[in-house]
């Protein structure tokens, strides 16, 4: 047994309260170490030391160097202590307490500080699925591509509707709020009850990601009556809005920007900017401030300064209160300071407790999901980066893809895996379809993963008619109206997934992965429960192979690339 490669943290991932009375607890051990039996040793706190009860772990997930072996604890009492006794298959007997192994033997008498303990379940540390959101489908929505409502509200319109083979920051093409309003009964029949608004608030590009003024609407998309209208009759419809605010940079001529240009130290905004070497004027020629990446045209927005976070506080709370609007996604979020994002999430949940807030990070993000008290969710690119490499790229194989998801599981606590914005495309990348060479069974297999996996789908404008695109900014391409153009087959898959996703309730399931007989397998099944399964897709990537035997007797609900029996290569079937 490899004592150095056992690991345990209370109050961490590896034990937290899943509601007021239950903990999960975790241990990870070396993968196929030499342990037979696992077991917690558990009472109150105040009671271990001379009454403990027991109950062995099993091994629930594997990934490539580790075993995780986790368990529910019910608990009356709920100031619990534990520690973990672990058996190897040749008899030997240790026992993990926080501070030191023993081996043999444990005197629980003065056990008083060695035990792990969680000292008091209190309800507010709780991290919690977001009832408004749970059972959520949502659309990504590029406002400039995706439709033109009434009359144009835009005067730079610099191209034709349709046109995409030059496009770029600058091109306009039209689309504007009242074009969205138009195609609510659009997107309700397709089954979206949520969407995500690229900026929406005054700024020079089309995509307004350096915001020139956050309490205005951009006048190439409409007005605040056009934005209200939109968020009412949504709201008609059962679907939320959620909005883009892009706040770790401004844009180079807001007129925040500009004062300090002017004048700088004596600037009442020069602290709200990041200017190198104690600098008191800004110089433009070398670039002498932070900013989004190398540029110029985005300074960073110091939100280090109390001044600073009180007046995105202020814009934040004001498309709550006025338009009620559901939630925002923040935009680079992960360079913007943890202070000033548990003030906003404060502020903002005495206006709406169950308002929605997701952070764009493309890495691991525990640190801002960890306690609830910064971000409900975040932009779920791993799991994105794993259905990439396997079905686009072939830089992994079904066995490390395998990991790849598992090891994403235990990266959050259960809720903040339920909570998770999925994703397959964004406006920040090229479209799956075009990075798999077109290849539509394996951008298939990537879309119905998409709405089996626990967390909340995001489908992004176009996809469901086969729209393609590579990197920023083909990617942003005109949403095609005409139906003729349409891919009518992925149209009728997309809409399947989604009717599957909500019949099933998928969002309330744990799945399980395994790879075996040269088939993928993926199950949907209530918490802790294995074998009681719900749902089941077999994927096959390698070459025709009769499945005769594994559907014999079950419910086909949606397949593709299947003839009869024989799922064919890079084909997939779910069954009940």
């Amino acid at each position: 047994m490899d004592l150095a490669a056992l690991y345990h943290r209370a109050e961490s991932l590896y034990c937290y309260p899943t509601s007021s009375h239950e903990l999960k607890i975790t241990l990870r051990t070396k993968k196929d170490d030499d342990i037979a039996h696992v077991y917690l040793i558990y009472n109150s706190k105040y009671r271990i030391l001379d009454e403990q009860k027991e109950v062995e772990m099993t091994r629930k997930i594997s990934t490539a160097y580790h075993d995780y072996y986790y368990l529910y604890l019910p608990v009356i009492d709920v100031r619990v202590g534990y520690i973990f006794k672990l058996v190897s298959k040749e008899g030997k007997t240790v026992f993990l307490s926080e501070n030191r192994i023993f081996e043999d033997k444990f005197d629980f008498h003065k056990a008083h500080y060695e035990y792990f303990q969680i000292a008091y379940i209190n309800e507010n540390d709780i991290v919690k699925v977001n009832p408004k959101f749970q059972d959520r489908t949502f659309y990504q929505i590029f406002v400039d591509r995706f439709f033109i409502g009434g009359e144009p509200t835009n005067k730079k319109i610099n191209v034709k509707w349709g046109e995409n083979e030059h496009i770029d920051r600058m091109t306009f093409a039209g689309g504007n709020l009242k074009g969205i309003t138009a195609k609510l009964d659009y997107l309700k029949e397709l089954g979206i009850n949520a969407l995500y608004l690229t900026p929406i608030f005054e700024a020079y590009s089309n995509h307004k990601y350096e915001t020139y003024d956050y309490f205005k609407i951009a006048e190439d998309f409409g007005d605040e009556t056009t934005f209200q209208e939109l968020v009412e009759e949504a709201h008609k419809r059962d679907i939320l809005i959620v909005l883009d605010g892009v706040f770790n940079h401004i844009a180079f001529y807001s007129p925040l920007f500009q004062d300090v240009v002017k004048n700088g130290k004596e600037s009442p905004y020069f602290s709200w900017f990041i200017l190198h070497n104690q600098a008191e004027k800004v110089d433009l020629e070398h670039v002498n401030y932070e900013s989004f990446g190398f540029g110029k045209f985005m300074p960073k927005l110091n939100m280090n300064n109390k001044a600073a976070q009180e007046y995105i506080i202020s814009v934040c709370k004001h498309y709550v209160e006025k338009y009620h609007v559901d939630g925002y996604r923040l935009d680079v979020a992960d360079e913007v300071a943890h202070d000033f994002w548990k003030a906003l999430r404060r502020e903002l949940l005495k206006v709406d407790p169950n308002l929605f807030l997701i952070a764009e990070d493309w890495h691991d993000s525990y640190a801002f999901l960890h306690d609830q008290s910064e971000f409900d969710s975040v932009m779920n690119y791993p799991f994105t980066s794993a259905l990439l490499d396997l079905l686009a790229l072939s830089d992994i194989d079904e066995n490390q893809f395998v990991d790849r998801l598992n090891l994403l599981k235990v990266k959050y606590k259960d809720a903040t895996n339920h909570n998770v914005l999925n994703l397959i495309d964004s406006h920040d990348k090229a479209r799956f379809i075009n990075e798999s060479g077109f290849n539509e069974n394996r951008t298939r297999i990537a879309f119905s993963l998409l709405y089996l996996y626990p967390g909340i789908p995001m489908l992004y404008y176009g996809d469901e008619i086969g729209l393609t695109g590579f990197y920023d900014p083909d990617c942003r391409k005109m949403f095609t109206w005409d139906e003729n153009t349409w891919n009518k087959e992925r149209f009728s898959f997309i809409k399947n997934l989604i009717y599957l996703h909500k019949q099933y309730n998928l969002n309330h399931y744990e799945f399980t992965l395994s790879f075996h007989d040269d088939l993928l397998f993926y199950t949907l099944h209530p918490r802790d429960e294995e074998e009681n399964i719900l749902l089941t897709e077999v994927i096959n990537l390698r070459k025709d192979k009769d499945i005769a035997k594994i559907i014999q007797n079950k419910t086909i609900l949606l397949s593709n690339n299947m003839e009869k029996h024989c799922l064919k290569q890079d084909g997939f079937v779910i069954f009940r």
